[in-house]
């Protein structure tokens, strides 16, 4: 059909387990995000023209306004969109291919250098 299914979740040891992957991550008294989890869909209407369906559940902890999250909420899938667009227009993603694994899952992206 042409859809993309994008599922997001929160790995919030992932640098504990991966410190060669963060290095440019400095030490913060910030807490992250530990429970997070949602879904993109998007499904091609036309040619040029794509419906986004986003469902995002996610627990922040902490002391946080709720006038803070709900900007968050409303700004988020728009933001993330924006920066979906800016990669894709990359001209290293132009001819780029998915390798897709017989769950039909995407376990790897090649791109032309």
């Amino acid at each position: 059909t042409g859809s993309v299914s994008i599922h997001i979740e929160a790995v919030p040891e992932f640098c504990q387990k991966n410190t060669h992957l963060c290095t440019l991550i400095p030490e913060t008294a910030l807490v992250r995000v530990k429970h997070s989890h949602g879904h993109y869909l998007l499904e091609p209407i036309d040619k040029e023209r794509t419906r986004v369906t986003w469902t995002h559940h996610t627990h922040p902890e902490g002391n946080l306004p709720a006038w803070l999250i709900n900007t968050l909420v409303k700004e988020m899938p728009y933001r993330t969109l924006q920066g979906l667009r800016k990669k894709v227009l990359n001209s290293k993603y132009q001819q780029a291919r998915m390798v897709i694994n017989s769950q039909g899952k995407i376990t790897n992206l090649l791109t032309v250098k």
